[in-house]
């Protein structure tokens, strides 16, 4: 049974194209991840998949709409932004992101304040 369904959705910035035509199916009990280089869209993949942004054209679909949990790069898990959140809210995000109620999680590289060496 497919949990999500994408299909045909572009996304375009400014006039320039940064997803082209995407498609994508994901069966329940699946897992997904998406590696890339700086700039390769990852963010806006989550942001499509989380809801924030809405495809002009094509679609995303859940069926049945799960709980979706969500910790965006630069987040600060107790509202506002910040560019490095400080280390316990984001390990106090992890914890209950991982536990139920959620039944999808969407992480937006959520280790990255964690390694302090990322930052050397």
């Amino acid at each position: 049974m497919s949990l999500m369904r994408m299909g045909g959705v572009p996304v375009a910035f400014g006039g320039r194209v940064v997803l082209d035509r995407v498609s994508l199916d994901l069966a329940s009990g699946e897992r997904m991840g998406r590696v890339g280089a700086h700039g390769s869209e990852k963010s806006t993949r989550r942001q499509l998949l989380a809801g924030t942004l809405l495809p002009d054209v094509g679609s995303v679909n859940w069926a049945p709409r799960p709980t979706i949990g969500c910790l965006a790069q630069g987040d600060d898990p107790f509202g506002g932004v910040a560019p490095l959140p400080p280390l316990p809210p984001v390990r106090t995000a992890l914890r209950t992101l991982l536990n139920p109620p959620h039944t999808v999680r969407l992480l937006d590289e959520p280790t990255h304040p964690l390694d302090m060496d990322a930052e050397a």
